[in-house]
């Protein structure tokens, strides 16, 4: 704890020098060339449109459709997370932000894990659509702008955002027809056919919009039993949105998708023969992850008179996971594994919203139906183990802020929400050793409810500069599952934190300057874990879910962007992270003292672009990670080293013309670096069941890719 007394020395240099920074801005351009200001960027992922300079909290937004010719701008989610402070790869094909995984702490930690499940820490949503984050339609082609809200955002969002919520907003339709198309091609098999088209359907009330996005991503990984690129990513995604716009402000607006993914294993074994930079894979069947995913949304904005309005969010959305892996990893026959997830969810919000002179805010009411089945067969087993799972959830949340001067804000939240789930789950039966194993079932209903609230304060200490501290509570509720080899039916209580933030943000008087800080502090209680089952003698590897530790976490996140001139901008983001688990029952003592999985301590990121009068430009960035543990007992053998990136990008718009070039290389440097290790001794173990040769697994980081794109706009 003593790294956390010195993080607010940041907070106070960073106040001491903007005064002075402010100073020499003003004094260094009086004429206050508009060329040079930044664009105001407005949040919406906190359910109210404010400013970023406006707004509380650790937010990062990203601007895919205006990074045309930056260095370090991402084609896809996984791109941006790489880059981004505090936000790393969690297990190979999800995220975690400040250690804390989509789905937990530990891989699998419930039985959506592939997809996406009630029990999740952190949520995406896509226009309003919740979605998986691994093996996701989240393609950037057509985006108009995501926001990754870091740490609890449950008085918004509910169970699924204690550990944080990424916001994906698609270009909306306009009312004068357009149309924009790309093509990209590189190494790797990258390859990218692309468009969009928008215009009205009846002049100013009713507009629609149509993107399509074709998208191979590199592959790095051969595999040489299949002769098949064992990481290939394909994706297939259409996208229709209509906005109409009736008298009075009314707006409504329909967003539908449909798309498929097909994404490869990212693992390799670790053999002592084959160098693993050389990235091979020897499995005799192709990891090959699935997704078919059909959703729509329905939001709308009713205003009632000058102060008050009416909104609504109505969602559906199926998603059909199919993933087929080989356990042993080896060209024998050994062992495999077929998963299905088939999630469904049905969900409707409205809030009545109130905007006064001194207060503004909202109360809404929500309602959730969530199904899902997951099927899991292993070949040694012979059966496969069934669990299907109902959800339904309501929930009644409000966040309103009041100005107790021109100076001072006072906001408060609450969330009260009741949880009631029906889990059906298959249990293999132990009492025969006899293969395979005969199937029994077991039927569990459960009720949670919380209670959620938040306080906070905010002061204008100058103009263009505003500091604030919140503290709130996060929750999961708890839950039922069945483990994944032996399909032990478990269940576990809910988890809660208490989260502290304490920021700053400052926008100079000039626009050219824009930076945040925000240091943070939570506390874990009755923290939800994956442990070994205690009926699994045989394969040492099957994991149930106990509400066994209590931990915490502290860091800084600070992000600046700075216009130089009105051809050089430049831009900057610095992530700090230390987390510690404190507590733990008898059984896992040995966990005390151990931080987070995919929790680097650091994270640092520069970059810059230069705009050249002829039309040329070009861009660098940069990005340093601090090393890390994979899993929660910290084993050294699955460490993963610190890495350094650089990106490079030159781009070209032709004069006169509606057309762009751009060259792209990523990994500029081709530095081999790991996302994943399991080799620790108990894992092995547990792999020479299969491989009497093993030595665990490894999963790389992307190689260098060079490609080529060229945009055009009509």
């Amino acid at each position: 704890m003593r790294s956390l007394t010195s993080l607010p020395l940041v907070l106070i240099l960073l106040a001491t020098a903007i005064p002075l920074a402010t100073k020499a801005q003003e004094s260094g351009d009086p004429g206050g060339d508009s060329s040079l200001e930044l664009d105001t960027i407005i949040i919406t992922g906190q359910k109210a449109e404010r400013s970023l300079a406006d707004t509380d909290g650790s937010v990062t937004v990203v601007f895919p459709g205006e990074s045309d010719g930056v260095a370090g701008a991402a084609d896809d989610f996984f791109g941006v997370i790489e880059r981004l402070p505090n936000i790393t790869p969690f297990q190979g094909d999800e995220i975690a932000i400040r250690g804390v995984g989509k789905g937990g702490f530990s891989f699998a930690q419930n039985n959506f894990g592939f997809s996406r499940g009630p029990n999740d820490l952190i949520t995406t949503y896509v226009d309003g659509i919740p979605l998986s984050t691994a093996s996701a339609p989240f393609s950037f082609w057509d985006v108009d702008q995501i926001e990754v809200l870091r740490g609890a955002q449950s008085i918004l969002f509910g169970r699924g955002a204690v550990g944080g919520v990424v916001i994906i907003e698609n270009v909306d339709p306009t009312f004068t027809t357009e149309a924009t198309g790309q093509l990209t091609i590189g190494t790797e098999e990258i390859s990218r056919p692309s468009f969009a088209v928008s215009g009205p359907i009846v002049k100013d009330r009713l507009a629609y919009r149509i993107a399509f996005d074709r998208y191979r991503s590199p592959s790095f990984t051969d595999n040489i039993t299949t002769g098949n690129d064992a990481d290939l990513k394909k994706l297939l995604i259409g996208r229709l949105k209509l906005l109409y716009v009736g008298e009075g402000g009314t707006e409504l607006e329909f967003s539908g998708f449909s798309s498929k993914i097909n994404t490869g294993g990212r693992y390799v074994p670790y053999v002592s023969s084959i160098p693993e930079e050389d990235r091979i894979a020897l499995s005799d069947r192709d990891d090959l992850t699935s997704n078919d995913a059909v959703g729509a949304s329905l939001r709308g904005n009713w205003p009632l008179n000058d102060r008050l309005s009416l909104e609504s969010s109505t969602v559906w959305v199926r998603e059909q996971l199919h993933r087929d892996t080989d356990f042993d990893l080896t060209p024998a026959p050994l062992q495999y594994a077929i998963i299905d997830n088939n999630i469904r969810t049905i969900s409707q919000e409205v809030r009545l919203r109130y905007e006064g002179s001194r207060f503004d805010g909202f109360a809404g009411l929500y309602y959730e139906d969530f199904e899902g089945t997951d099927t899991n067969f292993i070949s040694l087993l012979g059966s496969p183990i069934n669990f299907s799972q109902n959800v339904r959830t309501i929930a009644f949340f409000g966040k309103g802020r009041y100005k107790i001067s021109d100076k001072l804000d006072l906001t408060l939240g609450i969330r009260a929400e009741n949880q009631k789930t029906e889990s059906v789950s298959q249990t293999r039966d132990l009492a025969e050793l006899n293969l395979p194993l005969r199937m029994r079932e077991v039927n569990e209903d459960m009720d949670f409810s919380a209670f959620v609230p938040k306080l906070g304060l905010s002061y204008k200490i100058l103009p263009e500069t505003r500091i604030y501290t919140t503290v709130q509570g996060g929750y999961r509720a708890g839950g039922s599952g069945a483990s994944v080899y032996l399909g032990t039916p478990y269940s576990f209580d809910p988890e809660k934190t208490w989260n502290v933030d304490l920021g700053i943000r400052h926008q100079s008087s000039d626009s050219r300057l824009r930076l945040g800080a925000n240091l943070f502090y939570i506390n874990w209680y009755d923290q939800q874990l994956a442990v070994p089952n205690p009926e699994d003698i045989f394969f040492r590897q099957d994991m149930i879910t106990d509400n066994i530790a209590q931990s915490e976490s502290y860091g800084l996140e600070s992000d600046v962007e700075y216009q130089v001139t009105g051809n050089l901008r430049i831009f900057g983001s610095l992530g700090l992270l230390r987390t510690e688990i404190k507590e733990a029952n008898e059984d896992n003592v040995h966990l005390i003292g151990n931080s987070f999985p995919s929790a680097p301590k650091a994270m640092v990121s520069l970059g810059g672009i230069y705009n050249f009068d002829n039309g040329l430009d070009i861009s660098l960035a940069a990005n340093w990670r601090d090393s890390f543990f994979v899993e929660l007992r910290n084993f050294p053998e699955n460490e993963i080293d610190s890495r350094f990136l650089v990106d490079l990008e030159v781009g070209y718009r032709f004069p006169d013309r509606n057309l762009r070039f751009d060259l792209k290389i990523t990994n500029l440097f081709d530095t081999y670096y790991r996302n994943f290790a399991q080799r620790d001794p108990e894992a092995v173990a547990g792999y020479q069941l299969y491989n009497p040769e093993s030595g665990g697994a490894v999963g790389a980081g992307d190689g260098r890719a060079v490609s080529l794109t060229l945009k055009n706009w009509f």
